[in-house]
């Protein structure tokens, strides 16, 4: 059985390890608790600090709004017009609390200071002084619970204040006060109080303020639902491809991109779909089609111009060569004229060439309406004398030289002639002589009474002769000889 001081030992050994647990759990928790403890106070101290520094910024604004010509007067580039807590408190009291400090709850003085940096303007900075410095993390804090107007001087750069999310600035703060002051930013124009940053809607009168006076970084952010972009140029930092254009404009149906290797492209994509590309290829100017595969039509630099497929217009003027390797062909009345006084050549291209009338399925007929010169010679179609052929004036052609189509007949057309003879014996009656071009007699040789002879044609070149007796039966010549002349393409 144990005694009583044993159970008073062990009661107290429980206790302290107690204690010492409490003490264990309360030490891990303080940090936190203290953490929180002083992001508390600071919370309050920064509305506090941007209520009193709100006050300031009222006054200060309805004061440069009534005494707008005093202190333009009184403000230069380099030198402001200075306005203090205690003239704004004794001309507007109402504008501020009961028992309103002139310095702020970190026991910076508070001042506001007018440039006149352009005439007509009032840059206006209220800046705060002295006291106690603030941290780069409550200096945000309060601007931003003063809004727009807020900003701050950082240790980043000690004489130069930024707005809240550079709302304004960075502006340069003469004789700054440094790091870990409240900087507040007013613009006046005409005794109009405007802002340093850019405003959301338009002010009547003051189309500054929704204008940018520098370059604007969106970092790789989007700019979306725009109605209308109005720029001097326009530039995309990637090159972009026929899959992925740098630019596309009115829905998918301009787009733009750079082709490498080659040159700037701008694509415009009808309603079916179907597109057309404009090309700059290395500075020919040229056109794709939709699938970009095949080019439909370039112009160079040296103006030339290359059609991949039927070019049609009203009308051409060339000045210099045409140089046609397909067919050139008139569809309607067609034709090839030249100046007055100037001739028209038709030239085969390489020696040896001919030009050809017809052969490629047209009649082959020429039509002159005047005469025709030539500085070598005519050539006709060959023909057959004593054939018939078409039209009278046809000139044709044989061995033997040229022929004409006379009374539908082709006929020798002049040249050398020769002389055949044919004896005509006793009693012979339309003695067939064969054609030629004229025949007569020639010798008589019988009796003195000479009987009955006759040469005879049918006016078509056929000639006969006859040598007959008299009707009494007597005195015909025994023999006589008809001459025929034979011309070219007359028969021999």
């Amino acid at each position: 059985m144990k005694s009583k001081s044993n159970l008073a030992r062990q009661k107290g050994a429980i206790s302290f390890v107690e204690a010492l647990g409490v003490l264990i759990v309360a030490s891990l928790l303080m940090p936190a608790v203290w953490g929180w403890l002083a992001d508390d106070a600071d919370n309050k101290l920064n509305v506090a600090t941007a209520d009193h520094d709100k006050q300031v910024i009222r006054a200060a604004t309805q004061y440069i709004k009534d005494n707008y010509a005093t202190v333009l007067a009184n403000a230069s580039a380099s030198t402001p017009a200075t306005i203090t807590v205690l003239m704004l408190q004794s001309q507007y009291p109402q504008l501020f609390a009961t028992g309103y400090s002139a310095r702020n709850p970190y026991a910076q003085a508070v001042t506001v200071q007018a440039y006149q940096t352009v005439p007509g303007y009032l840059d206006t900075l209220i800046v705060t002084s002295g006291g106690q410095t603030i941290s780069e993390r409550n200096m945000r804090k309060i601007a931003q619970l003063v809004g727009g107007a807020g900003g701050y001087i950082s240790s980043t750069n000690p004489n130069v204040a930024v707005g809240t999310y550079g709302a304004w600035g960075p502006k340069t703060v003469p004789a700054s006060p440094g790091a870990g002051h409240m900087a507040y930013s007013l613009m006046f124009q005409d005794g109009s109080l405007v802002s340093d940053y850019l405003y959301r809607k338009a002010v009547p009168g003051h189309p500054e303020l929704n204008q940018m006076n520098t370059a604007i970084d969106m970092n790789n952010n989007n700019v979306s639902k725009a109605n209308q972009i109005s720029s001097q140029s326009l530039k995309t930092l990637a090159d972009g491809s026929l899959g992925a254009p740098s630019v596309t404009l009115a829905n998918g149906k301009v787009i733009s991109f750079n082709q490498v290797g080659e040159g700037g492209v701008l694509g415009l994509v009808g309603n079916n779909g179907q597109a057309v590309y404009l090309e700059s290829n290395n500075g020919a100017f040229r056109l794709v089609n939709s699938p970009w595969n095949a080019q439909l039509f370039s112009v160079d630099q040296g103006g030339n111009v290359i059609s991949a497929g039927t070019v049609t217009a009203a009308g051409a003027q060339i000045n210099g060569d045409a140089n046609i390797a397909g067919v050139l062909r008139a569809t309607g009345t067609g034709y090839y004229d030249t100046a007055p006084n100037n001739n028209l050549y038709l030239k085969p291209w390489n020696p040896g060439g001919e030009v050809v009338i017809g052969g490629g399925g047209g009649s082959g007929v020429l039509h002159a309406t005047n005469r025709i010169y030539t500085d070598e010679y005519l050539s006709g179609g060959s023909a057959a004398p004593g054939a018939g052929c078409s039209q009278n004036g046809l000139l044709g052609r044989d061995g033997n030289g040229a022929l004409s189509c006379e009374n539908g007949v082709w006929k020798s057309f002049g040249g050398a002639f020769s002389v055949t003879t044919y004896s005509v014996p006793i009693n012979a009656s339309q003695q067939y002589l064969g054609v030629h071009a004229y025949c007569s007699l020639g010798q008589l040789s019988g009796g003195p009474e000479g009987g009955f002879q006759q040469v005879v044609t049918d006016g078509a070149n056929n000639w006969w002769g006859s040598n007959l007796y008299w009707p009494d039966g007597k005195w015909a010549d025994p023999n006589i000889v008809v001459n025929c002349i034979n011309l070219p393409g007359a028969g021999v």
